[in-house]
């Protein structure tokens, strides 16, 4: 099943895109300039590099472990929804979340 949430930068595209095809899960959290920090967290806003090509190794990862008969499922940052930016309160690092 192919799954999809809207984006806040972009509404017509989803902003993650997300597969649930098998126990097995594969995430790309840093495919994209990121922020951490900031609002309730008490900590100056930081931007976190884009880590590059870590999408496409996890589309790979899951081609070839459903080639294997791994059933698996992904969820990747979709790029074609927009960058993030600093300036606009771009995506939020997954990894520096607040439980709210």
């Amino acid at each position: 099943k192919m799954a999809s949430l809207p984006s806040p930068l972009s509404p017509d595209k989803p902003d993650v895109i997300a597969w649930l095809g098998g126990p097995i899960l594969l995430t790309a959290p840093h495919s994209m300039k990121l922020l951490r920090g900031g609002g309730a967290t008490g900590e100056r806003v930081r931007t976190h590099k884009r880590e590059r090509w870590t999408s496409e190794l996890t589309l790979q990862l899951a081609l070839e472990l459903q080639r294997l008969g791994l059933p698996c499922s992904l969820l990747i940052w979709n790029r074609a929804a927009g960058r993030s930016s600093a300036g606009r309160g771009g995506r939020k690092d997954p990894n520096y979340l607040l439980n709210e």
